[in-house]
């Protein structure tokens, strides 16, 4: 995937088979992204202890990476779907919503949140802690396009690199909004995005780049 043909589409969760983490909210799409996560850098800094589960897990990479950089519109849709799978800042949303309750969440939510947490920066609050700030600050508009990484011991590739293989870990699928409805598809491309760092350590997110799936009710 060149720098120049991303297109972000909106966000799916995660498999309730392979992912690594709790499950959040699912929004099913006709392609889109699963979500893995890391927590700290590769390079021995201890892992952070976070209050988000997005920067919790472990990710180690491996095999070709590249470095790319996404438009606004496509960083905007990475940016919420970060954010609406963060059951953590539910009570944000809610304050947000009860402010403009005619606004639209998604355009707007990321923008008043960053907004709020600065505040709560400069006043020193407690409640601003470093995964909560970085969160609100939002990851750099580059992003690591990797083929291979193993989340919490689960191995994930790329399909471009699993297709001649006899043991593949390509295939995705994730729930749908209705009970028994299943989406599947291919993971096409592993992107990382890095968080502002705190004390030396990094916060990251990795998000799978699911192709076409289609549903079925089991």
């Amino acid at each position: 995937m060149s720098p120049s043909t991303v297109n972000v589409p909106e966000p799916m969760t995660a498999a309730r088979d392979y992912s690594p983490s709790p499950q959040p909210r699912p929004q099913p799409r006709a392609r889109d992204y699963s979500r893995y996560h890391r927590s700290t850098t590769e390079t021995g800094c201890p892992r952070p202890t976070s209050d988000f589960q997005v920067f919790r897990s472990l990710c180690k990479k491996s095999g070709k990476e590249t470095i790319i950089r996404l438009g606004l519109p496509e960083m905007k849709k990475v940016i919420w779907y970060v954010l609406h799978n963060s059951p953590e800042i539910d009570a944000y949303m809610n304050e947000f919503q009860s402010e403009r309750p005619d606004s639209d969440m998604q355009q707007e939510f990321p923008r008043w949140f960053e907004s709020k947490t600065g505040n709560l920066y400069t006043a020193k609050d407690p409640r601003c802690t470093p995964g909560l700030f970085a969160l609100a600050c939002g990851p750099l508009s580059t992003a690591t396009s990797i083929n291979s990484c193993v989340v919490n011991g689960v191995k994930f590739v790329v399909h471009s690199r699993d297709v001649k293989r006899t043991t593949q870990n390509s295939g995705i699928c994730s729930p749908g909004e209705k009970p028994g409805e299943m989406y599947y598809g291919q993971l096409e491309d592993i992107l990382e995005f890095s968080y502002t760092q705190f004390k030396g350590c990094g916060y990251g997110v990795i998000l799978g780049w699911v192709g076409k799936k289609e549903s079925t009710a089991i």
